[in-house]
């Protein structure tokens, strides 16, 4: 993974300069060290919205396997699977997490019918990838095939407009759940290096990729140009404090949008998933 970067904010480009979460969430495994996402914070967020839960909440999603948890902070492990009434703010996430279960299943059945857990964190916890803390961030998680979201995250998005909202979280989702898709189908991740052509950067371009082509499946009123925008924050060289090109992770806000539209525009075939 490359180094830790520094923690910048961006502006999402409306007219009320609000400033949104974009975590640059990537895959791990066990022995990995966590995520080094850059923090984009929305300021009022910072101390108001740090939510403790002491229940699990385990919502079934569709018929398959895919699940959507909130979970406690501190040492909390595993997700029991208690059922507990879903919030509000999980519906929208349920509904992508089983929208995006249907469209990857058609192109492996075998492989991707299962779909990963998707769980919401309320601070630091463990997975199958050692710890994960409030302060890294969002991130998939190989080796207990989970999608782990901050619920930080989620509070800075939630005063955006709708779409912008909307955009914003269906991408976060659709690129974690890009990185199973790419787990599952046996793509090499490579060095964990930095720079815009290191295997990272391909690797995470890829994800980008795969979320186009799914976003390209939907059906709402989501216009392209609020997707194009969640995706351009979420360059490495976008905020107050860019990184240089040789500690890019994730690519440049160039590199990102033109991965993203290349799976908006020709599908999954485009982003080079093995056959």
């Amino acid at each position: 993974m490359p180094p830790k970067p520094m923690s910048p904010r961006a502006s999402l480009g409306g007219n009320d300069g609000r400033e949104f979460v974009d975590r640059r969430p990537r895959v791990l495994r066990a022995g990995n060290s966590p995520p080094c996402g850059r923090l984009l914070r929305v300021p009022a967020l910072c101390s108001a919205h740090r939510l403790i839960l002491t229940a699990a909440l385990a919502v079934a999603v569709g018929t398959g396997c895919s699940e959507i948890s909130a979970v406690a902070p501190a040492d909390a492990g595993p997700s029991t699977g208690a059922s507990v009434p879903a919030t509000a703010g999980a519906q929208p996430l349920t509904a992508t997490v089983a929208d995006l279960r249907v469209f990857w299943q058609q192109l492996d059945p075998d492989k991707l019918s299962a779909g990963p857990r998707l769980v919401i964190a309320l601070g630091d916890r463990k997975t199958g990838c050692g710890k994960g803390t409030q302060d890294e961030g969002s991130f998939f998680c190989a080796d207990d095939a989970t999608i782990y979201l901050q619920q930080v995250d989620l509070d800075a998005m939630a005063d955006l407009s709708v779409q912008a909202r909307t955009a914003s979280e269906v991408y976060l989702v659709a690129h974690e759940y890009g990185h199973y898709v790419q787990d599952r189908l046996g793509v090499a991740e490579g060095k964990q290096d930095a720079g815009p052509e290191s295997d990272s950067v391909h690797y995470e371009l890829q994800a980008d990729c795969l979320a186009g082509a799914y976003v390209a499946h939907r059906d709402d009123a989501v216009s392209p140009a609020a997707f194009t925008e969640a995706v351009r924050l979420g360059g490495d060289d976008v905020g107050a404090e860019p990184l240089p090109p040789e500690k890019f992770g994730h690519g440049s806000a160039t590199q990102r949008v033109a991965a993203f539209g290349r799976g908006l525009r020709a599908g999954a075939t485009a982003c080079g998933l093995p056959t």
